[in-house]
């Protein structure tokens, strides 16, 4: 990857954090780790403790904002895939919570505003989301650099996208080279691999969170992926949170982090938290308490590890807590569909409501 995914801790985090994140996001692929880099970004530089995890839990709550459309658009030079990608997107979309629009080179430079400096096109400030597709088989040229440049400039940030990856010899590397010429994650593409859409929604939920529930809806089986990432973020904001003393019990910010995770999940799954089924969780956040005591004890038995202790731990019961809770919605969703009562408190015929 070109970038540094905890450039933002890198001048005040604890070694031990450090090197935990290091070893933590290696097995990672890149477009988890540009969702872990949009969840490290979110960490002020030079404030107390307290401040820093709450301004990144308060990030995780944001994040529930959505929206029931999503606009894409598709640039870059001819030649590069924009239309196999499009196509490929929507052999798998169902209903119309998602648009595309391609926009080739020819016509760029009116489309990204070069005529009129000031201005870009309407096209452009309407998208949501911005995938700049290349084609990995060459280098990334000048020209190449200044469109991204010059995307960058509109409300919607450029998504890197570096496709037909399955045609180079050296993918890892080709990926790494165009993230240092851009300074950005760059997400590898392959129209042959359907994994690879996948990744690519992915990709876009960390870079525009707002498209979690359009995304959800058009890509029904997109939801497990889409729920890992989410834990993912999640597990990573328990682990700097962990390794971060507050003037307040640990459970306080894992629990937050746990409670809107929790709340994204059903959100992916398309389900309405109603309060009756809330209830069903709390047993979930109850289980923070019980565990903070757990990593207290540890932490007074091994003090000359108390970071490490915190930081692994709140990490790794976040990570195991939001896998359970995949299970859980999944479950819950194939009830659903296929038509059966669900159990639920008060009532025989109680039953989650799905949008």
């Amino acid at each position: 990857m070109g970038v540094d995914v905890f450039s933002q801790i890198r001048n005040w985090a604890p070694r031990e954090l450090l090197h935990l994140l290091d070893q933590f996001v290696y097995f990672f692929p890149e477009e988890a780790r540009l969702s872990l880099k949009r969840v490290i970004d979110t960490v002020p530089e030079g404030t107390d403790n307290l401040t820093k995890v709450y301004e990144m839990v308060r990030q995780q709550w944001k994040d529930l904002r959505g929206q029931d459309q999503l606009s894409i658009a598709v640039v870059g030079p001819g030649q590069t895939g924009k239309t196999g990608l499009v196509r490929a997107l929507s052999r798998r979309q169902a209903g119309n919570s998602v648009s595309f629009a391609v926009v080739d080179v020819q016509g760029l430079d009116e489309y990204l505003g070069y005529q009129r400096e000031t201005n870009l096109s309407d096209d452009l400030i309407a998208a949501d989301v911005v995938l700049l597709v290349l084609d990995a088989q060459y280098g990334v040229s000048d020209s190449t650099v200044r469109m991204h440049r010059k995307l960058a400039q509109a409300p919607a940030k450029p998504i890197v996208v570096l496709n037909k990856i399955d045609l180079v010899e050296s993918p890892r590397d080709v990926v790494k080279a165009a993230g240092r010429q851009l300074r950005t994650a760059v997400l590898p593409m392959s129209l042959a691999d359907e994994k690879r859409i996948d990744d690519l929604l992915r990709g876009i939920v960390a870079a525009y969170p707002r498209s979690l529930y359009p995304l959800s809806r058009a890509f029904p089986g997109f939801r497990k992926a889409l729920g890992r990432q989410i834990v993912y973020e999640a597990s990573c904001a328990a682990t700097i949170a962990g390794a971060l003393p507050i003037p307040f019990p640990s459970f306080v910010s894992t629990g937050a982090v746990h409670g809107a995770m929790l709340l994204k999940l059903a959100r992916a799954y398309g389900l309405r938290l109603s309060a009756e089924r809330a209830r069903e969780l709390i047993p979930m956040l109850v289980l923070d308490i019980a565990f903070d005591r757990a990593v207290d004890y540890l932490r007074n038995r091994f003090p000359e590890r108390k970071t490490l202790i915190s930081a692994s731990l709140s990490g790794a019961y976040t990570f195991g807590l939001g896998h359970a809770a995949i299970r859980y919605f999944e479950w819950v969703t194939d009830l659903l569909d296929t038509g059966r009562v669900l159990p639920g408190p008060g009532s025989d015929q109680f039953s989650w409501n799905k949008d």
